[in-house]
């Protein structure tokens, strides 16, 4: 405005430099506030974008608890309804064996002709080969006891007024009665009526036997959610009763009517209920019984149950906060960083869960394939009861070889057509098995056995070969001379199909394991590479900044990071037992110790402990690097959980090995001076991922994998290992390992 004002006078050098400098200061205040400009917007655009983030992480944790809460609650439905099928098929089984025993023709016989001694002969041993049944007792149709199965007469017992008896006397069926203590032997049971009749039809007396409460508990006891949950088999009659139940006190009581689970359960419903029982949130999840009026109940805290869908909200949380302090710290580029991040974790969530969903599945068909051997075993007793399988009658004199017509149907061959022989049996034997199984019933006869069995392939008239079980009674002489041998051949085809199944199930099932922890290790390392350059180039910013809370949490993430590479690692190894095929050898037990030592001599320093060797180390049989892992976890965790107190009463770690020789076997033992363990707790140190509960755990870093690596690789030598600890006597903690002198052979 100046210039213009004065038109063409001549300008001055003085206010050509005023102007200039006037100029500069003005394009500097420009430059100066476009900065400050784009901060701001900058600052707007990551606030945006972490309340954007933020309320779709909230969904996506909202969506996936969801999602999680009902995985959890059908994967508890489906064991219950595993117990309640294990139940169902139990009691078909007792009754089924009960029915049998009543359609015997001894029994029958010996009730027409009022030979009650040998009736009860026949119950005792009806008792004896079957563990389902509390006892049986024969009954008139007066309802007095004529035998029972105690092997004991009988004085006074009538069963007229028997809700069963009655039941059984009318509709001339079988029925089941309502839980009661037996009027005979006193004991807990179900009662199961069966009537016995003659060849006309005519009804003569009644059988009534105990489904043994004890036994059809442990029959249900195995199916468990987890450790924290129990089992219940409730009769729905009447208002219900428990049958079977952890405490035994609890059998044969009314079950709490207060539990929701329980009013469904009565009714008949299927299902799962969240309800309080005995003042504790309880997640009741109940099924009925197939066939029977009974259902199966099973309880478990709700902070047990969910604690996965805690875990999962309590680490986002950590991570949402994370998120915050590091988005207004470090800007946008942080924050698209971190949000690529979260993507890549949950992705790997995802795949996580994923891997845990395969081995629950996993975990479930090996349940069934071990259901349906057991099965099959059953099923194959009450056969051989039936004399479906062929048996077989020796004369040892003679030479001579009997069968029964039962080994036409067994092998495919036509009735007559065959020439029953020690050849012909001799000629059918697999060429591989032929010469280990003759040898060995005239072992047998030479070296006085009484006894003889052998497994064998045996050709079929279809040109197949059958897998058998061969199984044989010697009759000696009063000298000691054999006579006879006989026995009985069983098809145990199906049986060697389904173990062969069920081995190449559990190698599937520990090569996916061991895939599953080595494929974690990758994004793992990625993780801890982007935290440790977290921790290096923001570690003092975020501890400076406000209350220094951003460090903490950034230590938290690193500290964890490293104990989940612990933990992968631990469970890498333990895979890794599995898969071992390498030979036994003959190793120096002292070598292997000053190997192990060496490696954990900056542990040893670091802690100021020892290792003191108390008696020579022999040479001892087995794989080297198994018992490197045997010896090597016993000593790092001696020096581990060594020594304690503080002050002047601290003591360094000092861990202590010997050796005991026995007849067949080295018992080498580690001790350490630490506090000990509470003799309740000892049991839990050997399993996979256990650790001992708050206040009592030694070591808050630890992953639990290391004992149970130890129990592993010692049965995998053919030994065992045990724990000698009592934290009030103050002498620490002792574990035996006992190693086979000889090769473990198969």
């Amino acid at each position: 405005m100046a210039l213009l004002d004065v038109g063409v006078a001549p300008v001055s050098r003085s206010a050509a430099r005023t102007a200039a400098v006037s100029a500069r200061g003005r394009a500097i205040r420009i430059q100066l506030a476009r900065p400050g400009l784009a901060v701001l917007l900058l600052t707007l655009i990551v606030i945006v974008a972490f309340v954007a983030s933020g309320v779709v992480g909230w969904t996506v944790l909202r969506s996936s608890r969801n999602m999680l809460h009902s995985q959890i609650l059908a994967s508890n439905i489906g064991a219950t309804d595993l117990a309640a099928g294990s139940a169902s098929r139990y009691v078909d089984a007792a009754q089924a064996a009960l029915r049998e025993t009543a359609a015997r023709p001894s029994v029958i016989e010996a009730l027409e002709n009022g030979d009650y001694e040998r009736l009860q002969t026949e119950l005792v041993r009806v008792v004896q080969s079957n563990p389902r049944l509390s006892g049986v007792t024969v009954a008139g149709l007066d309802g007095t006891g004529l035998a029972n199965g105690t092997g004991s007469p009988l004085v006074g017992v009538n069963l007229a007024d028997r809700d069963y008896f009655r039941a059984v006397l009318t509709s001339g069926v079988p029925a089941l009665g309502t839980p009661d203590i037996s009027r005979v032997n006193g004991r807990q049971a179900v009662p199961y009526g069966a009537p016995i009749r003659d060849e006309s039809g005519t009804l003569l007396g009644v059988l009534a036997g105990g489904i043994s409460l004890d036994s059809l508990g442990s029959a249900i006891g195995d199916v468990r959610i987890s450790e924290h949950s129990r089992v219940s088999l409730v009769d729905r009659r009447g208002g219900g009763v428990i049958l079977a139940h952890a405490d035994r006190e609890r059998i044969m009581t009314v079950p709490d009517a207060a539990n929701e689970g329980i009013t469904q359960l009565l009714a008949g419903a299927r299902g799962a209920r969240e309800t309080r029982s005995g003042g504790v949130d309880t997640l009741s999840v109940y099924a009925p019984v197939p066939g029977l009026p009974w259902g199966i109940l099973i309880e478990e805290p709700s902070a047990k149950a969910f604690a996965p869908i805690e875990e999962l909200a309590a680490s986002a949380l950590r991570l949402g906060v994370l998120a915050v302090v590091c988005a207004l710290i470090l800007g946008l580029p942080l924050a698209v960083w971190i949000h690529r991040f979260e993507r890549r974790l949950a992705q790997r969530g995802e795949g996580l869960a994923g891997a845990k969903v395969r081995l629950e599945m996993e975990l479930a068909e090996r349940l069934r394939t071990e259901e349906a051997l057991r099965t099959s075993e059953e099923r194959f007793q009450l056969a051989a009861r039936a004399t479906n399988d062929a048996v077989w009658d020796r004369d040892v004199r003679s030479g001579t070889l009997a069968w029964t017509d039962a080994v036409y149907s067994l092998f495919g061959y036509a009735p007559g057509s065959v020439d029953f022989t020690i050849g012909w049996w001799e000629s059918h034997l697999h060429p591989e098995d032929r010469e280990r199984v003759i040898a060995t019933p005239e072992r047998a006869l030479a070296v006085g056995e009484e006894r003889w069995s052998r497994e064998y392939r045996f050709l079929r008239a279809d040109g197949g070969y059958a897998h058998v079980l061969d199984r044989g009674v010697i009759v000696r002489a009063a000298d000691g001379t054999p006579t006879r041998m006989t026995g009985s051949v069983q098809d145990v085809s199906s049986r060697v199909r389904a173990e062969r199944a069920l081995l190449a199930a559990n190698g599937e099932l520990q090569k996916f394991a061991y895939t599953v922890s080595h494929d974690l290790k990758a994004p793992l390392v990625s993780i801890q590479g982007y935290a440790t350059r977290l921790k290096e180039e923001y570690g003092t910013l975020l501890t400076e900044h406000g209350d220094g809370s951003g460090g903490r949490y950034l230590e938290r993430l690193h500290a964890n990071a490293d104990r989940l590479s612990a933990l992968i690692t631990d469970v890498l190894e333990y895979s890794r037992l599995g898969q071992m095929d390498a030979p036994a050898e003959e190793v120096s037990l002292a070598g292997i110790v000053s190997e192990v030592t060496a490696a954990l001599q900056l542990q040893l320093e670091s802690s100021g402990g020892s290792v003191v060797v108390v008696t020579p180390l022999p040479v001892v049989h087995g794989v080297p690097i198994v018992l490197r892992q045997i010896i090597g976890n016993l000593i790092e965790n001696g020096i581990k959980y060594g020594g304690g107190g503080t002050g002047t009463d601290a003591a360094s770690p000092q861990v202590s090995i010997g050796v005991e020789e026995h007849a067949t076997d080295w018992r080498v033992w580690v001790r350490d001076n630490g506090a000990g363990i509470q003799p309740e707790l000892q049991d839990q140190v050997f399993r996979l991922f256990s650790r001992l509960p708050d206040g009592k755990r030694r070591d808050p870093n630890g992953t639990g994998v290391g004992l149970a690596t130890v129990k592993r690789a010692v049965e995998q030598l053919g030994g065992t290992i045990s724990i000698e600890s009592d934290p009030s006597t103050a002498r620490g903690t002792t574990f035996f390992v006992t190693l086979p002198k000889a090769p473990v052979t198969a």
